[in-house]
């Protein structure tokens, strides 16, 4: 390494890099790396762009850029991803948080912001949390909420307990290791106002087909919903009715096809006024219910 390589010159070549390999956004992707490991913000990303970077960075710099090379996101990369505002860590056990899922947050808030009660009190559960992106940044816009997390993985639970603490959040929320198929979960967990949850969708013979970002780096578990992607929805249906208070409304990610299926399942559980939401790309994204009364 010579000593005049710049944040300007190692940008620049880690950017042609990811041009060559025809990866989305090699600028962004190159400028992430580069603040990541010399911990310089996006303006002196600028300014500091004649200082000269240190060899130990330029060599993490190298092996970050072989990882993105060979198809790992940048955010498992740095082990983190902006959802909402907010940074939210990752680990291998959670999926990687992707913008199309803010539209859940947009839908919850639209209905609560509907019903005066719910901003004085709202009790919500997330069914497979992850990073807990989704619950805590209800609670973060929510602030007279509280909710209750589940996932099967004690690792994914732990990575959501951090973003808890990091976004001082941990009074309002309790975090379990459970699942929802157990036999006595709905005995367990029950009168909420909001079930939230973005669940495993992708029909087991589509994932072979997936991006590499995805396939490769995201959690098996957190992707494969069965021989029609519809398992995980099925178990959910099934005890909605427990899980939900009298008033209350349930909220699920869904696959860009499979609004019409999901529909079907609610329906035959006597969930009415069903919702339909769409993504950025004009994708169906998020579908909702009321509870049958």
């Amino acid at each position: 390494m010579s000593d005049a390589i710049t944040i300007s010159s190692i940008y620049q070549e880690i950017k042609h890099c990811f041009m060559l390999a025809d990866i989305d956004n090699p600028e962004l992707d190159a400028r992430l790396l580069l603040q990541h490991t010399t911990k310089i913000c996006r303006e002196d990303f600028i300014l500091k762009a004649d200082n000269i970077i240190p060899i130990e960075q330029y060599n993490i710099l190298q092996s970050y850029k072989k990882r993105r090379l060979l198809g790992e996101p940048v955010s498992r990369i740095i082990g983190k991803r902006e959802f909402y505002g907010s940074d939210f860590l990752l680990s291998p056990e959670t999926l990687d948080p992707r913008p199309d899922t803010e539209v859940i947050i947009e839908a919850i808030i639209k209905h609560v912001n509907s019903k005066p009660d719910l901003l004085k009190n709202c009790r919500i559960i997330d069914l497979g949390t992850g990073t807990g992106c989704i619950v805590l940044t209800l609670l973060k816009l929510l602030p007279h909420a509280t909710a209750i997390a589940i996932d099967i993985n004690s690792n994914a639970i732990k990575t959501a307990q951090k973003n808890a603490e990091n976004l001082e959040l941990v009074d309002r929320i309790e975090f379990i290791c459970t699942s929802w198929t157990e036999e006595n979960f709905k005995n367990n967990f029950s009168s909420f106002d909001i079930v939230v949850s973005n669940p495993p969708y992708i029909p087991h013979a589509d994932i072979a087909e997936l991006a590499v970002e995805v396939k490769n780096f995201d959690p098996m578990k957190a992707l494969d919903g069965g021989l029609d992607g519809l398992d995980c929805y099925r178990s959910i249906i099934n005890i909605l009715p427990d899980l939900l208070s009298p008033s209350g409304i349930c909220f699920f990610e869904i696959g860009y096809n499979q609004a019409k299926d999901v529909m079907t399942l609610l329906e035959e559980k006597k969930f009415s006024e069903i919702i339909i939401e769409k993504d950025f790309a004009g994708l169906d994204r998020c579908i909702s219910a009321e509870k049958y009364i």
